[in-house]
Parts: structure tokens; C-alpha cells; sequence
């Protein structure tokens, strides 16, 4: 059986789609697409102009928003003048298993990786030091087989490895260095201001993913620890759950610790507000004004992406709506759809007219639809509904407050932004709702 030529345009396409955050100099040339330039903008000023005092920096915005990408734009800018230690706390620390120790420890091991990749030589003295310092501690409070191997094996980037995998080495580098929490941001300054005067560059360190946390963890590390994970020296990016910053006690103590130093980056918003008189009903897109220059810019996105010949014009406005202005949502989209076609073309190699139709979006669409609804029940059913009718947080207690924060953290209802904060419902989940015969009209 010939192979159909579709195959490999729709399979370029299909892998150029990963949700995976922009980074390599490749990709960025292949797909970046300007995008919420005002906050880069924004988010740089405060790194270039905050004062040592004043240099912690919290970043937060939907899951899937284009955050990571966002911060990697703002490393390439800062790059000359900052020595910038950019990870993905995923990368360095179980996430099930995150805490403000091994935050921390994280931070020191990949100061000490970045430096190693840049062919920075640190002095033998700052190494003797933290070798000393290090074992004298571990020797000290070795209680059980691990510790002993910590105290056998110092070295952050042996570190690295183990914080990943080993949930033990996690539990005791905890319950030995919390105690010593002082001493350790002490040696972290020291590594810093170390490589600052090697590489002639400020410390800028961007710890992304802490976004990703579950709510009840970010809780813990940033209400209980704020003041221990502020107190390095040098200038540090924190991310934090969109939703944990609608917590009045938690957000208030976020910017009271920052001095106010919180950037939020913003759902794309694609169409006007709906008008108060329709927000109990449906609102089709057509019935409220689109932004022309938001659409464009996920189209542009699209396009990068998936050639022209592959997607019918139709396919493309109804994926842009249906992500809501969330960028994630967009690319799982697509990705949906060229997944689609791949099969269709396997199933139909002699058919050179395969594309993506608004028929395929459908079908993509209702396969997100059904794994909306799988964790749903009435409680959830009643927010939502009650969030589309007044674009607001309908809350009255503190546990339908926790609901409407949990729908939030995962993407069923949208934040958006322009003269004031507003919410609505994701638009799959709207049709959800339609499905359950919510609306008066």
C-alpha cells in the first residue's frame, strides 16, 4: 500500500505541537509569535530596577497560559546582564513531594550546574567550605543508612540526581537542614555571590512550575515558609497557583513578603464581556464583539505550525474560541486534530483532500468534553452555572469557595482582565452545561 504524501505534512505538524514551553533557539526562531509583550516588558523592569531589598518577584497566571515560555522570553532578554539559573522544579524535585527545604536545595544545584555548564570554576576555598559545612552537619545527625550516604557523597550535583528519585533522600535532607535553614541560605548567598564575581553578572534566579503545585501544598510552602524562602540575597522569580493568590489571607501575605511585587500574566481575552443582560443565557460568539488583534495573535500561533493547505479557515476560528484564550488549550486542541487527520490519512491514503475540517474540531472537542466531565458532580455543576450567569465568584461559604478555586486551578472556569477582574466558563465546559439543560434561555 503507497504511503499517502499527507503523512508526513500532518506528522511535522503533529510533532511541532507539543505542550512543552518554547526554549531552544530553534524553536524559537520556528514558532515564537509575540505574545503579552507588555508583561515581558513589565516583568523585566522590575528584575533590572528592584533593589536588594525589594528582589523577590511572584508570577503567577492559568495553567497552560504561556508562562514558561513568558519567562524564557524574559531570560533571553536579561541574559547579558544577569547570570540566569532558569529550571523547572519538576526537573530537580518530585512534585508530590515539594517543600521549601528542598526548594532551596534545588535552587543550590542548579546555581551549581549552571555554573559547571558555563565553565565556571568556583574557588577551592567556597568548595572546602561547603564540604566541611556540609559533612560536619550530616555527620553529625546520621541516623540511618541515607544519611550516611549523604554524608559520603556531598556534592549538589550528586544532589541533583538524588532529590529527583529518592523520596528518602528528600525526607532526610528535610529533617536535618530545617533546623538549619539559616546556614543553608547563608551557603546559597555564598555560591551566588561567588559565580557574580566570576561571570561579572547579578544572580537572577526563575524557579518555574511551583504553579503546578496542588493547592493544599502551595499553601504549605508558601503560607507557612514565605519568610525563609524570601530570605536569599539575590533576585529570585517565584511561581505560584493562579488560585492560591484568590485566598485573601495567603495573597495578602504574598505581597506584604515581595513588597508587593506580584505580576500576574492574563488569559488572552478573545471576545468583549458579555453584556449584562445575556450573561444567564447563552452567548454564542457571534453575539459579543471579537478582539481582533487577540484572535490574530492565536492564529498567527496556529499557523506556525499547521500549513495553510492542511486546516480549512472555519477549523481554525472554531479552536481559537473553543480554547478560551488559553494557549495550552489551543495547542491540545490542534493537537487533537492533526491526530484526527493521521488517522483518517492511514485509513484513506489515496485521499489527497484530507484537512482539518470544523468536523474534526467537533470531534476533538467532544473527546475533551467527556474527560471535563468525568470528575464533575452537582456541587461542581452548581458553580459553574452560577459563575456563567454573573461572570463572578458565586461563593458564599468557605467550602463552595474551595470548589470555585479547585474549578479555577483546573481550567473549567477562566480568569480574565481588563478594566476589572472577571470570570467565565471554560468554553467545552459550557457546553456541559447546555448538556444539563442549565440555562434559562
Amino acid at each position: 500500500m503507497s504511503r499517502s504524501p499527507l503523512l508526513n505534512d500532518f506528522r511535522i505538524a503533529y510533532r511541532s505541537l507539543q505542550m512543552l514551553p518554547l526554549k531552544t533557539a530553534e524553536d524559537w526562531a520556528k514558532y515564537h509569535v509575540p505574545y503579552d509583550t507588555d508583561e515581558v516588558e513589565r516583568l523585566q523592569q522590575v528584575i533590572e530596577d528592584c533593589s536588594p531589598a525589594n528582589n523577590k518577584i511572584v508570577f503567577t497566571g492559568h495553567l497552560g497560559c504561556g508562562k514558561s515560555t513568558l519567562l524564557n522570553d524574559v531570560a533571553r532578554r536579561v541574559d547579558e546582564e544577569f547570570f540566569v539559573v532558569s529550571f523547572l522544579i519538576d526537573e530537580v524535585v518530585e512534585m508530590s513531594d515539594v517543600n521549601h527545604i528542598n526548594i532551596l536545595f534545588a535552587i543550590g544545584v542548579q546555581m551549581m550546574a549552571i555554573a559547571k555548564e558555563k565553565g565556571i570554576e568556583l574557588a577551592q576555598s567556597l568548595r572546602d567550605d561547603l564540604d566541611n559545612w556540609f559533612s560536619t552537619i550530616t555527620q553529625t545527625q546520621t541516623e540511618t543508612p541515607i544519611s550516611a550516604a549523604l554524608t559520603a557523597a556531598f556534592d549538589f550535583l550528586v544532589l541533583k540526581g538524588q532529590l529527583k528519585t529518592s523520596a528518602e533522600t528528600r525526607k532526610e535532607i528535610k529533617r536535618i537542614f530545617e533546623p538549619r535553614a539559616s546556614e543553608l541560605i547563608e551557603k546559597l548567598n555564598n555560591i551566588a555571590q561567588a559565580i557574580e564575581t566570576e561571570s561579572g553578572q547579578a544572580m537572577l534566579v526563575i524557579i518555574d512550575g511551583l504553579d503546578k503545585l496542588d493547592l493544599g501544598v502551595a499553601r504549605e510552602v508558601y503560607a507557612e515558609h514565605i519568610k525563609t524562602l524570601f530570605q536569599p540575597e539575590f533576585r529570585i522569580i517565584f511561581t505560584v497557583p493562579m488560585a492560591a493568590l484568590r485566598e485573601l489571607d495567603l495573597r495578602e501575605m504574598l505581597k506584604r513578603e515581595s513588597n508587593d511585587q506580584l505580576r500576574s500574566m492574563s488569559v488572552t481575552q478573545l471576545y468583549t464581556k458579555p453584556a449584562k443582560e445575556t450573561q444567564a443565557t447563552r452567548r454564542p460568539p457571534e453575539t459579543r464583539e471579537p478582539l481582533t488583534a487577540a484572535l490574530e495573535t492565536f492564529q498567527k500561533i496556529l499557523a506556525r505550525r499547521i500549513p495553510e493547505r492542511l486546516i480549512e479557515p472555519e477549523a481554525v476560528e472554531l479552536m481559537v474560541h473553543y480554547s478560551g484564550g488559553v494557549l495550552r488549550e489551543l495547542i491540545r486542541l490542534a493537537y487533537g486534530c492533526c491526530g484526527e487527520c493521521l488517522l483518517q490519512v492511514r485509513r484513506e491514503p489515496e485521499n489527497l483532500e484530507i484537512k482539518i475540517t470544523t468536523k474534526v474540531v467537533e470531534q476533538v472537542v467532544k473527546t475533551l468534553r467527556n474527560d471535563f466531565a468525568a470528575p464533575m458532580s452537582e456541587p461542581f455543576y452548581k458553580i459553574l452555572t452560577e459563575v456563567y450567569k454573573t461572570l463572578s465568584d458565586p461563593a458564599d461559604d468557605d467550602a463552595g469557595h474551595q470548589k470555585f478555586l479547585n474549578l479555577l486551578h483546573s481550567l473549567y472556569i477562566l480568569e480574565y482582565e481588563d478594566d476589572e477582574v472577571w470570570y467565565d466558563v471554560h468554553p467545552i465546559a459550557v457546553e456541559l452545561l447546555e448538556q444539563k439543560g442549565r440555562f434559562l434561555a
